[in-house]
């Protein structure tokens, strides 16, 4: 097991700032979850599976557009343009979400 540590100081609001390598290697972004788990003298972050919600959706999106001939994306190249589409969704939800907090 390749373990990490670093040192957080706990700010405002009992907000913790994750290193940008920590961030990256995990695939964390603005507004994604992490699940905290409370172990008998320490917590544990996992981040809940976005990845494999983006990989599920894109999944979808190949099965409707292998059915759907008349589609405009039906023609996109590849996975490349699939996965902006699926980011810019994304973002739109994040967005809303973040709306909805304030």
């Amino acid at each position: 097991m390749n373990e990490k540590t670093t040192i957080r100081k706990i700010n405002r609001n009992f907000q913790i700032t994750l290193p940008p390598d920590f961030r990256e290697r995990f695939g964390l972004h603005e507004g994604d979850y992490v699940e905290v788990t409370e172990e008998e003298t320490s917590l544990t972050l996992r981040p809940v599976a976005t990845q494999a919600a983006r990989k599920q959706l894109l999944k979808q999106l190949d099965e409707i557009f292998a059915k759907t001939s008349d589609n405009p994306y039906a023609n996109l190249p590849e996975e490349e343009e699939v996965m902006k589409i699926v980011n810019k969704a994304i973002a739109e939800v994040r967005a809303e979400r973040k709306a909805q907090q304030e």
